[in-house]
């Protein structure tokens, strides 16, 4: 015990030190392998992927079992630990604007995401080649959540803008007007998705 230690010691020492940071090199950001890539196949004019979160070695909850681990967490990579980052974000974001809607806050995170990592450094793509990100690589950039609480300008889309862009991509009036639970009936010449009122489009 340590009473017997100290009884057998006759000058114990106890040695007091002032608590270190310790702070390793900074890993570069960098575009998974796995990742989805862009452009998009459905409208080419629509941007995609929207916008790129940290989803490599996370370190996650998960339910006790022996395919994981026996201690209630593990680290995860994927869509499946990027997806909860941006969850987490407009969850904050929508303490700050009640009323906005979730295109206003696609927009807010896609119009103020780095292009850079927070350290000013280039963002690469994983892949081959490797080389740098581009949007089709990350979107509008890596979602950057104390910017994205104050976007200035937001592009927001009701539900007629949505009419409008599946009538620029063809959909027959009959299949949007029972989506949309109304008749519809699109113009001639049919609008252009260039129209769609999103943060980015893709010429």
């Amino acid at each position: 015990s340590w009473r017997d230690h100290c009884k057998k010691s006759r000058s114990p020492v106890v040695k007091i030190q002032p608590s270190r940071t310790l702070i390793g090199e900074p890993v570069g950001t960098k575009v998974a392998a796995f990742s989805s890539r862009g452009p998009n196949p459905i409208s080419a004019a629509i941007l995609k992927p929207d916008i790129a979160a940290p989803g490599v070695s996370i370190l996650a909850a998960t339910t006790p079992n022996a395919t994981f681990s026996d201690r209630g967490f593990i680290f995860l990579s994927g869509t499946s630990m990027a997806t909860p980052t941006i969850s987490g974000v407009i969850a904050l974001l929508k303490t700050l604007h009640r009323d906005w809607s979730p295109a206003a806050f696609r927009s807010a995170i896609v119009t103020t995401a780095w292009r850079t990592d927070p350290f000013g450094e280039e963002i690469f793509a994983e892949g081959s080649p490797r080389k740098l990100a581009d949007p089709f690589d990350y979107g509008g950039g890596l979602v950057n959540p104390e910017r994205a609480a104050n976007p200035g300008l937001v592009y927001d889309l009701g539900l007629e803008d949505y009419i409008l862009y599946m009538c620029s991509e063809d959909y027959t009036e009959s299949s949007i007007s029972q989506l949309v639970g109304k008749g519809i009936v699109c113009s001639n010449p049919r609008p252009s998705a260039l129209d769609f009122n999103l943060p980015s489009i893709t010429i």
